[in-house]
């Protein structure tokens, strides 16, 4: 059974240019502080009574004279102010030009400190909204927000950073993304961030950005799974399974691969039954593991998991756990080869090849032997390979086509083709 383990008017324009400048001279600590709802900054008595006109006209959906007074507040250096100007621009008046006033806004919220401000103004350089592109200026805010042990600062700077990664064009390049990006995954999960948390066991696994860390994948998978992030439980199932960073245990590994294939992740599906699978390969009553896998591989197969589709077909095709069925095997298998997996295009090949279920057609067991050798099935390769060396199946007698295919087969693992190549060298001597 197969396994798998496991995103201007002038005033603005000069504002851009020095915002770098005036956030980053002041201290990470400082930058933000205006964001703590403890240390609200202090409106002077006319930007408080604009602030309070600002107020009553949004109460009264006026969002035109909320926008206004809110504007003219801001301007006297009340940064909350800002970041209401900026949000009733964007969201109820909606226009070009008030995307550009906008940005204004929180260009100088963010300049006045104020983390809301900031957060407000990232996404729209970001995405070039009012404003030029400037991607750059949004990672630095992020990494000034994440500086202050904001959360959400160190999970987007974690993203904006892991984005450069296409446009790395060597090792060392790409070393240094995934380490800085690390960092902020790994910051992000230890402030609260569920999602950052997802990432970061998985870099931690994974060795990106640094050594692999069984115990750092563990604690970040799990802190995941704990905060309704059910990525993080499928990890954690594999990390059972496979004995990373904890003991092996297939218990434990079914418990966290049934929360998330019950959250809708496909491939724990696909996971968990393989593991019941194996069960049944061992246990005196084999009926129950064999259900409940057939049960696990349906969930996969609809959730689009290649894997789950081709060990549907299997089950189909055996009759495991389910009435045999060749209609249902070729189904699954097709799926599964539609879906990109090789397995899936070597169970039709097969089919087609005995007539199970189907017309025997030598023709298309060539046509799907072939898909999956090219998608890297040994076994299909090593197939194909034999038939070309004794021109059988109606294939041509081809020694070097033979050849060519007996070595796909032997460097992907198939035993048989590594001795059927020693056997071949010999002779084309």
């Amino acid at each position: 059974m197969n396994r798998k383990n496991i995103y201007i008017n002038l005033m603005v324009k000069a504002l851009l240019r020095t915002i770098a400048i005036i956030l980053f001279m002041a201290t990470p600590s400082m930058s933000i502080g205006q964001s703590n709802p403890d240390q609200p900054d202090t409106p002077t008595p006319e930007a408080a009574r604009l602030y309070a006109d600002g107020q009553a006209a949004l109460a009264s959906e006026n969002f035109e004279q909320a926008a206004l007074n809110f504007s003219q507040s801001c301007n006297l250096g009340y940064s909350a102010a800002c970041v209401d100007a900026g949000r009733i621009l964007l969201d109820h008046l909606p226009s070009t030009a008030n995307d550009t006033k906008a940005r204004g806004q929180f260009v100088r919220g963010c300049i006045l400190r104020n983390g809301n401000a900031c957060r407000g103004l990232a996404p729209l350089m970001q995405r070039g909204v009012g404003g030029p592109v400037d991607k750059d200026g949004a990672l630095n805010i992020y990494k000034m927000l994440c500086e202050a042990n904001a959360v959400d600062g160190c999970a987007l700077h974690a993203i904006l950073i892991a984005n450069k990664l296409s446009a790395a064009t060597d090792d060392s390049s790409r070393n240094a993304i995934y380490s800085l990006a690390r960092t902020s995954y790994f910051k992000a999960c230890d402030l609260g961030a569920a999602d950052a948390c997802v990432d970061a066991g998985a870099y931690a696994a994974e060795g990106r950005g640094g050594a692999k860390d069984g115990a750092l994948a563990v604690k970040y998978s799990q802190q995941a799974c704990e905060g309704g992030e059910i990525k993080g439980c499928a990890n954690m199932g594999v990390f059972a399974r496979e004995g990373f960073g904890m003991a092996t245990d297939n218990g434990i590994a079914k418990s966290y691969f049934s929360k998330a294939c019950d959250g809708g992740v496909a491939i724990a599906c696909s996971n968990l039954g393989t593991l019941w699978m194996d069960e049944a390969a061992t246990a005196k009553t084999k009926t129950t593991a064999f259900v409940l896998a057939v049960i696990a591989f349906e969930k996969a197969c609809k959730g689009n998991d290649p894997m789950g589709c081709s060990n549907l077909a299997t089950a189909y095709y055996k009759g495991d756990g389910i009435a045999k069925s060749y209609p249902s095997a070729m189904q699954f298998a097709q799926k599964a080869c539609e879906l990109d997996y090789a397995n899936g295009c070597y169970t039709q090949a097969v089919m087609y090849y005995t007539g199970e279920g189907v017309t025997q057609d030598i023709f298309k067991f060539r046509i799907w032997a072939t898909r999956a050798c090219d998608k890297g099935h040994a076994q299909a390769c090593t197939n194909i390979g034999m038939f070309y060396l004794h021109g059988k199946g109606g294939f041509v007698r081809d020694v070097q086509k033979a050849g060519q295919l007996l070595k796909q087969g032997c460097d992907g693992g198939y035993q048989r083709a590594c001795s059927e190549l020693a056997n071949l060298e010999p002779s084309r001597e």
